[in-house]
Order: structure tokens, then sequence, then C-alpha cells
């Protein structure tokens, strides 16, 4: 399991089409949507299963940040989105 920290607003993405972004942090759940579409409120400890055995598991929710587990196949990419270096 691979693990990042994402901030409100901030988004993973995996594989070639699959974008996670952290909508909302609230005290114990946090809001998780998939490529700009699906929405979820997942809580501390919880996962979801996106598809083809990947699966997103909330490790740790801080005032700013949340750790977010990810498991994916042997293979696919995983990597947080930046954004432009010019903002």
């Amino acid at each position: 399991m691979l693990a990042l920290t994402r901030r409100s607003g901030e988004s993973l993405i995996i594989g070639d089409d699959v974008k996670v972004t952290v909508s909302n942090i609230c005290e114990n759940q946090i809001n998780l949507c998939v490529n700009d579409s699906q929405s979820a409120f997942v809580r501390l400890q919880e996962n979801i299963s996106i598809r083809d055995g990947i699966i997103v598991n909330v490790v740790k929710i801080d005032k700013a940040q949340v750790k977010l587990g990810i498991e994916a196949p042997a293979g696919v990419t995983i990597h947080k989105e930046e954004g432009d270096k010019n903002d």
C-alpha cells in the first residue's frame, strides 16, 4: 500500500484514467470525488473500491490534510497531481 497526504482540493492520479480528489475534510470524515463525478463520504479507517483492485483507504485525518492509503495492482502508476508551477 502506498500512503500519500493530500489537502482539500488536491488530487491523486491512479493509472491512466482515475482521478481522486479530496473535496472536503471534516473532523472524522472526508469527501472524495472520483473522476469529477462520483462522490463519497469516507470515515477514518474506511475505504472505497474504485475498480479493478484499486482501493483507497482513509489512514489519518488532520485538520487540514488527510493521509490516503492506495492499493492497486502491480504496474498501475499512482502519483500526486501537482498544480501549475507558474501559479
